[in-house]
């Protein structure tokens, strides 16, 4: 339904699949890679991680144990090689002639900058501040790291890339972790969004890390809530339909005086938001932009922000301004994701914990969306001079 609703209304459909297309123990049930190619009588460009090694055997595997279904794959592209493409090039021409199938590019291991995909990034490679910032200018490499902030890693995160725009701030050291030391030495401590938000509450609550972002809280650190994490930082949390868990009430850690109820319905909307100035000590009105993706609805001491749900159809959502956000002391939270893109708003963050710290507030630094523009051109570009382009072309037309 929703591929008919795009075709409706767009030219050219580009589809992504998830993992590979020939699970054999999910055939029957996929219904994202080589089943909706075929609906859609979609051309299929088949990627191969050659990082990894076997890259050779993985698709000529994938060919033979996709059988006929294989017919939809039109050509292979490699990723992420390292090394003399002389020497690979005997391995191109033998798969295929092999599958039938050419290697239409062969594209270099390189560090885009650009959001990852999912959460396992954090577990193998975290996000390295000082690689990213080799994408700023030379001047942005002026200031040493002064300001600490911990990423509260918990095992369900979900939108980590909300932090991204904080990892190239010139001041700033970011840190995905669930060490007791560095939260409670940290400037600024934040709890990010979560998969299961009861789930990962327990979690904190039985590791001690609950404790923890407490202590951090006495001595004075600011400490941010997004999502799940700004449920979580509230007095508690109801799930009375049983959406998240079999708990139908759990007391949160209770350092804003909220209360959050999970509901049926899950708001997945772009916003606007008015940020009420005072709060971070911010001369003029700041308008932000940013989406949300939740099922609970928080109340109590709320107001931090003045949201405007836009929506593409015309709807309830999107007529009246809502209140969101909540904040105690150095403690707040918030249901918007992408809050930190906003870069005046980011900086406000981060000079209020210089402040704290005695040091003077730095000005504007950079734009986030300038910089991943920047980002995604020099992609394209790396795309451009590896892939045999005029072949998509010919896919498309």
């Amino acid at each position: 339904g929703s591929f008919d609703k795009l075709m409706e209304q767009y030219e050219l459909v580009i589809i992504e699949g998830a993992g590979s297309p020939a699970e054999i123990n999910l055939m029957d049930s996929d219904i994202v890679n080589m089943r909706m190619a075929k609906y859609a009588r979609a051309p299929v460009l088949l990627v191969g991680d050659i990082d990894r090694g076997g890259v050779f055997a993985s698709l000529y595997g994938t060919v033979k144990l996709l059988g006929r279904q294989s017919r939809f794959i039109k050509a292979f592209i490699i990723n992420k090689f390292r090394g003399d493409i002389e020497i690979l090039k005997p391995g191109l021409q033998m798969i295929k002639d092999r599958t039938g199938r050419p290697v239409i590019g062969v594209l270099p291991y390189i560090n885009t900058g650009l959001p990852e995909e999912d959460g396992l990034i954090l577990q193998h490679h975290p996000p390295s501040a000082s690689s990213l910032k080799s994408h700023l200018q030379p001047s942005a490499f002026s200031l040493k790291p002064l300001i600490k902030i911990v990423v509260v890693r918990l095992q369900y995160i979900s939108n980590f890339t909300d932090f991204d725009p904080l990892l190239y701030e010139p001041d700033v050291e970011v840190l995905y972790s669930r060490n007791p030391s560095d939260i409670e030495n940290a400037d600024i401590v934040i709890l990010p969004g979560t998969k299961n938000t009861v789930k990962d509450l327990l979690f904190l609550k039985e590791e001690g890390i609950e404790a923890s972002i407490k202590r951090a809280y006495e001595k004075g650190i600011m400490i941010i809530g997004i999502c799940g994490g700004y449920q979580m930082l509230g007095k508690r949390l109801s799930d009375p339909y049983c959406v998240e868990s079999h708990y139908k009430e759990l007391e949160g850690i209770g350092l804003l005086n909220i209360e959050t109820v999970f509901e049926t319905t899950k708001i997945t909307l772009q916003v606007e938001a008015e940020l009420n100035t005072s709060a971070f000590g911010l001369q003029h009105p700041a308008f932000l932009r940013g989406y949300e993706l939740h099922m609970g609805v928080s109340r109590g001491d709320i107001g931090l922000f003045k949201i405007k749900r836009l929506s593409l159809q015309p709807s309830a959502f999107s007529l009246q301004p809502i209140l969101d956000g909540s904040m105690n002391g150095h403690c707040w939270g918030t249901y918007i994701h992408g809050v930190f893109e906003n870069d005046h708003f980011r900086r406000a963050v981060i000079n209020s914990a210089r402040m704290e710290k005695g040091l003077e507030p730095l000005p504007f630094t950079y734009s986030y969306r300038d910089l991943k523009e920047q980002m995604i051109d020099s992609l394209s570009m790396t795309l451009a001079k590896h892939i045999d382009m005029p072949f998509i072309w010919r896919l498309i037309s």
